[in-house]
């Protein structure tokens, strides 16, 4: 039995709006991710290509989910229902790749600068990787950070803080530590993770400036560059596996819509079949009047 035309357009509106919804929200959810991997600075130094590579399905994501909704307002034709089907599939497809290209890429990252760190160690050079030059930037950075902080505690014994000794902070013939791109990059490191160092085990250069932890600061704490490895991987695989798992709304969402395209096209198909045979069925009445004629004899009416 067919459905009706306000049937049919139920069905493609309440599937509309299944799939704007889930556009909606997992190209919200992509978007959050990509804003934390800017704001990070370490993600944002380290693994730009992440936020980047998570940008793009969460715009695409959010365009259909509002196309989705005003499509959703009237009876949605056809066309329209397949073009954002086959658009959610791609988006959906996007997204999914993204998580695994992100879950692939942090685990690289995390790879490229323990390694580095190992290598430097040990042979005093940098190995080649992408990131061996900010690596490199980074830890000569950090090493005229520790230069200014040494001739601030020999000018304040009780400097527990680089960024509370200002002008104090400077090497001999160097600018002002404080002025240095990494400086904040830095302090956000080490006061934020709790580490201390670059490639190794020191004394953090940015610490609790409350007299009473002067001990406890004064320790070394662990190098910065096992957090920093650590934060890589957990990135890489919780936004990997967040974005893998807030793909599959929208692709059974997408093939909703796709299904509801298709049973409208069978009901119309359906419909006009029925209908044929009535527009061509010959009036019975006519043939009934037809063959009597045929069978009334002309020379019994002369008679």
């Amino acid at each position: 039995m067919a459905t009706g035309p306000d049937a049919d357009d139920s069905i493609a509106r309440r599937a509309l709006r299944c799939s704007a919804w889930s556009c909606l929200l997992s190209g919200g959810l992509a978007a959050l991710l990509a804003g934390l991997g800017w704001v990070e600075p370490v993600l944002a130094l380290l693994v730009p290509e992440v936020a980047w590579f998570l940008c793009v399905p969460a715009v695409l994501l959010l365009f259909l989910g509002l196309a989705g909704f005003c499509a959703s307002r009237r009876a949605p034709s056809k066309l329209l229902q397949a073009q954002l089907a086959v658009f959610s599939f791609l988006g959906a497809l996007l997204l999914a790749a993204a998580g695994v290209f992100v879950f692939h890429y942090a685990a690289a990252a995390s790879h490229w600068v323990f390694d580095g760190c190992v290598h430097f160690r040990t042979e005093g050079i940098w190995p080649v990787s992408r990131l061996a030059p900010k690596l490199k930037e980074a830890h000569a950075q950090y090493t005229q950070l520790a230069c200014g902080f040494t001739r601030c505690r020999k000018l304040n014994p009780l400097s527990i803080d680089l960024g509370s000794c200002g002008p104090r902070a400077e090497c001999e013939g160097g600018p002002r530590v404080d002025s240095l791109p990494f400086f904040s990059w830095m302090q956000h490191l080490q006061v934020v993770y709790h580490c201390g160092g670059f490639c190794q085990a020191e004394v953090p250069l940015f610490g609790l400036t409350s007299m009473e932890a002067i001990r406890e600061t004064l320790h070394e704490r662990p190098a910065c560059v096992d957090t920093v490895v650590e934060l890589l991987m957990l990135v890489g695989r919780g936004f990997g596996a967040v974005a893998a798992v807030i793909s599959l709304p929208v692709f059974f969402a997408a093939l909703r819509v796709a299904c509801a395209a298709g049973r409208e096209l069978d009901d119309t198909s359906s419909s006009d079949e029925m209908r044929e045979p009535l527009s061509g069925r010959p009036d019975r009445s006519h043939r009934k009047k037809r063959a009597d004629a045929e069978d009334s004899d002309p020379d019994d009416d002369y008679l």
